[in-house]
This record gives C-alpha cells, structure tokens and sequence, in this order.
C-alpha cells in the first residue's frame, strides 16, 4: 500500500480558518501540517502531544464532537470504519451555512464506500481526484438528528464473561487470539501488582484481578480503550487504575508482572519500531525480579526489539500464528 499522500490535507489545513475542525486519526501519526489556525480532535494520545508541541490547538477525547457551528471541517479517513461511518453522519450537522466538510483517502482505504454513504446523506456530495490516488469528498451542512451510537458501550461474551467495549477499541467485539493463549498460561497471581500494557478494552486487566492479582493496573493510547477499561475494571471489582498514556509514559511502576500484547501498526502502515517502544516501557516499569509477558505475531521479531533491555527472553507457547514469550531482567 502506497504511503499517505497528505499535500492536499496540509494545502485544506493551511487554508482553514480558525473556526475549523480537524478530526486525526492514527494513521496520522507523525504528521505536523505547517499551519492550521482551528482545532485538532484526535483519539490517539501521542497525536495530541505532538500537535500542542507545535503550537495547534488538540483535544483528546473519543471523537465526541463539539457544540459549535464550524466553517469547515477536515477528516483524512480512519483504518477504523465505525469512526468514519460516525464522523460522516454527524460532522455534515456541524457545518455552519455555506460549511464545508473535506474527506481524503484511497480506494485502498474504504474511500469508495464512505462516498456511496455520503451519497445517500446528503445529495450535494462531490467526489475529486487528486495524484497518487488520493480521493476527496466535499459535502455541505445537513439538517437530521445526531447519531451517538458510536459511543456507547456495548455488552460482549468473552469466553463466558460479560465485558463491555465500543467501536474504535481495536478488536473491539472479540477476544484475539494472542491475548487469549497469554490468559491461558497465566498462573494464580495473589498479592502481585500487575499491569495491562496497552490494554484495549481491559481482557487481560479484568482476568489478571480475577486470577487474584493484588492491584492491575491499565493503560492505553487510545480514548475508546481507556472508557471501555474503566468499566470492565470497576464492574470487576478492581481497585487499579486506567491511565492515558503513550507506552505507559505516564506510570512509574515498579510492577511484578507486565502484561502486553502490543500492535504493530501505525494506521494502515506496519510499524516495526512499536515492538521496541513497548519492549522499552516494560523494561522500565518492571520490578527488577519482575516478568512480562508478551504475545506477538510470529513473524514480530520480539527478541531483536529486547536485546539489551532483558536478560532473557523465553519462548513459552505457540498456536495460531502467535507466540507467548517471558522477559526477565535476570
């Protein structure tokens, strides 16, 4: 897949006005546009701190859109559907008269069937065809009633266990499979303080407090992961906290045990440098006689991305095209 081609986004950012949104997704990461004088809403943590650090007005939070009337409002689309599909119902109502709403992306990336959904919105809908195969959608405001079912927390069977999570949490009406053969070499965990390193709607947080862990501990990159976590922990019973953070840049630690089954992409792109940013973290906030344990695709290179940060690292299990490993500083 072609790399994003964001000179028109930076060329409608430059453009925008100061009462204009910019909704960033993740596939964004790393990309500061020159100018914009509005208002970046991102639910990637990382994204926000680095568009604050060049001076851009950013909010974190799970796309809930604000209550202003806006000039113009500007969406590069998500990996996620359930994100495109809620913005593109509901940004054409926060259009002000003579409003404007841009949607950018590729065949590659949905952009075909976002434009038969605008179609069916709202009629005036205009479809532009930039190089490198980059589309852009341009519709007007609408009228209608808002659509919130985004952001509701929804009941899903875990294994037998009532959980709840929400589009916009990666997986988010399943168990995958590597964090499932994790739990299943998971021992009795009395009296350890564990923590959930990248932890989605919290799967190995709530079953390492019901495997009788003394305090589980929680965090997250991703705003729909750290709403849907706090639920399932409180419904748990469990006195940890859920914290926002990038690679759990805002814990301290120590903990005995580091759970983590970490993503590899950045967007629709393969990030091989996210591997050694979690392995980095896990190295930090573990006890010294402390152990993490890491479930990664096979072909993820996991002791590359440990070397120097571990002492050992163990192959434990194997099923399903993934793979458990243990690290221990000793």
């Amino acid at each position: 897949m072609n790399p994003p081609d964001n000179t028109v986004l930076e060329q409608l950012l430059r453009q925008a006005g100061s009462n204009s949104l910019w909704y960033v997704a993740e596939n964004l990461a790393g990309f500061v546009p020159g100018a914009f004088a509005g208002q970046a809403i991102s639910n990637r943590l990382d994204i926000v701190r680095q568009l604050q650090q060049h001076h851009i007005a950013a909010r974190f939070d799970d796309f809930v859109l604000p209550q202003q009337r806006v000039d113009r409002i500007i969406w590069r689309i998500s990996k996620e559907k359930a994100i495109n599909l809620h913005l593109l119902h509901n940004a054409p109502l926060q259009l002000a008269d003579n409003g404007r709403l841009h949607v950018l992306g590729q065949r590659q990336e949905g952009i075909d069937s976002l434009y038969k959904y605008l179609q069916q919105q709202h009629a005036s809908v205009q479809r532009l065809k930039h190089k490198k195969g980059l589309y852009e959608l341009q519709t007007g405001p609408a009228s209608g009633t808002p659509d919130t079912h985004y952001h509701l927390l929804q009941p899903i069977d875990v294994d037998g266990l009532s959980l709840l999570s929400k589009p916009g949490v990666f997986g988010w009406n399943k168990v995958d499979a590597g964090s499932r053969l994790l739990v299943d070499h998971l021992p009795a965990l009395d009296g350890q303080r564990v923590l959930d390193l990248g932890c989605g709607y919290g799967y190995l947080a709530v079953m390492a407090h019901r495997l009788g862990a003394a305090c589980v501990d929680a965090t997250d990159n991703n705003a729909a992961a750290i709403i849907a976590c706090q639920a399932n922990l409180a419904a748990a019973g469990s006195n940890g906290k859920v914290i926002a953070g990038d690679c759990g840049d805002a814990l301290a630690g120590p903990y005995d045990l580091v759970l983590c089954n970490p993503p590899f992409h950045q967007g629709f792109a393969h990030d091989t440098q996210l591997t050694r940013r979690f392995c980095q973290a896990a190295a930090r906030l573990l006890a010294p006689d402390g152990r993490a344990l890491f479930v990664v695709n096979q072909f993820i290179g996991l002791e590359k991305a440990a070397a120097g940060l571990f002492a050992r690292c163990e192959p434990l299990a194997q099923q399903h095209g993934f793979r458990l490993l243990q690290l221990t500083k000793t």
